[in-house]
């Protein structure tokens, strides 16, 4: 049985206004939109290569995210990212704030291929429900951020005022999944 804080974000979305809603335990379920668009992640540190050979291309940057309560409270994190390759599967990150006590996390990011000479950037989150036992959640974000430099002869993208971009930058998850 799902718990009462997901059987009512089900039924907030499904635009049914406060409902009971069941389903069958270990039930997959998807949302195209986070459920709170406050909500977001502080990258810093941002430093990535390209290169015109999609396997050189590399990043690396910090990430952290708030804890946010509410009905689907989500842990807060800390974690350091690095990995190389345009289309390559998703990389673990190093979860750094060893003090935080929450249950399981996973921070993972991968470059996406693009059009563009940016890199095109994806963020997971998984962790385990801070309210029902036995389930979790996944928050993924994307963002297009400009390379800071290049490898192998690739060009450097400028920002709009023709500096190298910024270090530091937010990304709001868009996409939520999970089990319950």
């Amino acid at each position: 049985m799902l718990s009462n804080y997901f059987a009512l974000g089900l039924a907030l979305l499904a635009g049914a206004g406060p409902a009971t809603v069941s389903a069958s335990p270990s039930r997959y379920v998807y949302f195209n939109k986070a459920a709170d668009d406050t909500y977001g992640w502080t990258v810093t540190n941002w430093a990535a290569q390209y290169s015109e050979d999609d396997a050189l291309c590399s990043y690396s940057f910090n990430i952290s995210g708030p804890y946010s309560g509410g009905q689907m409270p989500i842990p807060a994190f800390v974690a350091w990212c690095a990995g190389a390759g345009v289309g390559t599967p998703y990389t673990l990150c190093h979860i750094t704030d060893l003090l935080n006590t929450t249950k399981r996390r996973q921070v993972a990011a991968k470059l996406i291929p693009t059009t563009e000479v940016e890199a095109s950037l994806a963020v997971t989150y998984k962790f385990d429900d801070l309210v029902t036992a036995d389930s979790w959640w996944n928050y993924t974000s994307y963002a297009t951020e400009p390379y800071s430099n290049t490898v192998a002869g690739g060009q450097v993208s400028l920002n709009g005022t023709g500096a190298r971009n910024t270090t530091t930058f937010t990304m709001t998850p868009s996409e939520v999944s999970g089990v319950a």
